[in-house]
């Protein structure tokens, strides 16, 4: 479902650069047929320079607009993934959606911890994948700015309220990534941890 929205929005996107890329395309094709046209004499030097004046801004333009519409496609590449996960963040939780279940993500209080929980990292949800799958989270926020971070990995991703953000989980290796919000976003904001095991 959120993949096939993605992919629609990608395929639409480069449909926008195409046209762009075409108009621009025409507009300097029907500028150089003009002045070729208008021209009295071929090999006058007022052509040579209205060749210049014209060609020259075009195609730093069109590089321009080339090497930005690479940018944004490298970028936005879809890869395949095995499952997807949207993950929204409240003040002071996290919710994990997938097209099977929602989950609510707390901070284990102190009195309830057992034996081998990590004080202030431990939830009441995990987030449990695959060692060889990826996953695909989309992040965003329901009140104010979160950030979900996952320091084991080198990750963090802003959870911007009315914003999706999206990225790739990949096993680095078996066993559980702690992690929390690390964006200050209120009184609780040090009562948000996270949790993801790989098996």
């Amino acid at each position: 479902m959120l993949l096939h929205s993605m992919s629609m929005l990608y395929t639409t996107h480069l449909l926008m650069e195409s046209i762009n890329l075409s108009i621009i395309a025409y507009v300097v094709s029907v500028a150089v047929h003009s002045i070729c046209i208008s021209s009295r004499s071929l090999y006058s030097l007022s052509l040579y320079v209205e060749m210049v004046w014209l060609l020259t801004p075009s195609a730093a333009i069109t590089l321009l607009v080339s090497r930005v519409v690479i940018m944004q496609c490298s970028e936005e590449e879809i890869h395949a993934v095995a499952c997807e996960i949207l993950l929204t963040a409240n003040q002071w939780f996290w919710t994990y959606t997938t097209s099977h279940h929602t989950l609510y993500s707390y901070a284990i209080r102190e009195q309830d911890m057992c034996v081998g929980d990590v004080r202030l990292l431990a939830s009441t949800q995990y987030i449990v994948v695959e060692g060889s799958a990826t996953v695909l989270c989309t992040i965003c926020s329901s009140d104010v700015l979160h950030a979900w971070a996952l320091p084991s990995l080198g990750m963090k991703v802003d959870a911007v309220p009315g914003r999706a953000t999206t990225c790739s989980l990949a096993a680095v290796k078996e066993g559980v990534s702690y992690g929390q919000c690390s964006e200050i976003c209120g009184s609780l904001h040090g009562y948000m941890p996270l949790a993801v095991v790989w098996v």
